[in-house]
């Protein structure tokens, strides 16, 4: 699919601490997009939301994983990490390297909704 969105995908709890570990490092915001193949609202995002382009822009400044926790052995652990209890779920982390618990995101979005989401704790 076209969509204007670029993620990093990652499956392991290792991995995922090392690009965040790097985008801190570098002073770069992140969002996390858990995400699995048989989860409804994930590819509703995918094909309402993250192939929007105002959503790339509204992002470009960002670093964005997605985490596929589809057939994963790791999705426990995953999710676990961040007291998830499945996807959908977008997390998001300022430059300073800190996780914005209020902005995290359980459930589908309307992109209207998740552009004036990401203005609200974008700084």
């Amino acid at each position: 699919h076209s969509a204007s969105l670029h993620f990093e995908k990652l499956r392991t709890v290792s991995a995922l601490n090392e690009s965040l570990q790097k985008a801190h490092q570098s002073q770069q915001a992140v969002m996390v997009d858990f995400y699995a193949d048989w989860c409804i609202a994930c590819i509703e995002m995918e094909h309402q939301v993250f192939n929007q382009p105002e959503v790339a822009s509204a992002l470009n400044q960002t670093k964005l994983i997605q985490v596929d926790i589809t057939d994963n052995p790791e999705a426990d652990a995953l999710l676990n990490q961040f007291k998830l209890i499945g996807p959908p779920a977008i997390l998001f982390w300022n430059k300073e390297g800190q996780l914005l618990e209020k902005a995290t995101i359980l459930g589908a979005m309307t992109k209207s909704a998740f552009l004036s989401h990401l203005t609200q704790y974008q700084n």
